[in-house]
């Protein structure tokens, strides 16, 4: 493809990131509440009930098993208090992503909910793996961090929203040449749209007005090692991408990307030390599989075959 038509995608592209809606007002405001040094609650109750599917998302945890409690939620304040606050800005998120990533996208051959489940699947096997790895000489992560890790993990991807109308053409192209050249998705979207959905992805966060360090896990997912922020955040997000697909989520185990080395160097883990998360991560999967049926009310694993690209 020629080196002016790549650059003509890439400005439709960026142009149709620039004429994204903007994130739902009361979103905004509960972010920017949660942000505050100390938490607001009856600011905070007064937001969320003014947006019913947040509502009813936070009551359905708060009462779900995961926090098994004999005393059931019936109000917003003690849903807040029950759930915590880190962990509802990761409801917050999955309330308003939960549309967009439920959708099917053709260009990726991602059926209905199959983007979902993957972006879940990270985000909890990234939060999982931040918990697990410790480096010499470092503290562990912090709550905070661990519940950015969570977001990064199910926003990884947002920007395959934007891309597959732009990659649908090239799709039986791009998978063939992955399999001749032995090149990953993210080098021949490039190669092909003169983008990657990382990139796009981070432009979209900036969009928003996400935090900045959330927009550069987002766009450094597939190369840790160029994250300005949060490196070591960017290649456990990275690791849990891997490894879900290496399971099937998302994408065929047989296309799925090898250990990134740099974000072994980045975790301080051995392939060896991998493997063996990656057996773990396999029954923690099935868990949130349980966890999200009961939640959700959706079957997580789809009924079709996996799709053969991520």
């Amino acid at each position: 493809m020629a080196v002016d038509h790549r650059r003509e995608i890439v400005q439709r592209i960026l142009a149709d990131v620039k004429a994204l809606k903007p994130m739902p007002t009361s979103a905004m405001q509960v972010l920017k509440l949660l942000e505050a040094p100390e938490v607001d609650v009856k600011a905070l109750e007064r937001l969320i009930t003014t947006d019913q599917a947040l509502t009813a998302n936070l009551l359905h945890l708060a009462n779900s098993a995961y926090f098994a409690s004999a005393q059931p939620c019936a109000g917003v304040s003690a849903a807040i208090m029950r759930v915590g606050f880190k962990q509802l800005r990761s409801i917050l998120y999955s309330a308003v992503f939960t549309g967009a990533l439920s959708r099917r996208l053709a260009g990726y051959h991602l059926g209905p909910g199959e983007l979902w489940r993957h972006s879940l699947a990270v985000a909890w096997a990234a939060r999982w793996l931040g918990q697990q790895v410790r480096l010499p000489h470092q503290a562990p992560l912090s709550p905070q961090e661990l519940e950015e890790l969570y977001i990064a993990g199910l926003l990884h991807d947002i920007g395959k929203l934007i891309l597959n109308q732009y990659i649908r053409t090239e799709y039986r192209t791009v998978m063939a040449r992955m399999g001749r050249d032995g090149k990953n998705l993210v080098e021949m979207e490039t190669e092909v749209l003169g983008i990657d959905h990382a990139a796009v992805g981070a432009a979209m966060a900036r969009k928003w007005q996400l935090p900045g360090r959330l927009a550069d896990i987002i766009g450094n997912h597939h190369a840790p090692q160029l994250a300005q922020t949060a490196p070591r955040l960017t290649a456990l997000v990275n690791l849990a991408d891997t490894l879900c697909l290496r399971q099937g989520i998302g994408q065929s185990p047989r296309t799925a990307p090898a250990v990134s080395p740099q974000s072994l160097a980045l975790t301080g883990l051995t392939p060896g030390q991998v493997e063996e998360y990656a057996l773990a991560l396999q029954d923690l999967m099935r868990s949130v599989s349980q966890f999200f049926n009961r939640v959700h009310g959706a079957s997580w694993q789809s009924g079709n075959e996996p799709s053969d690209t991520a």
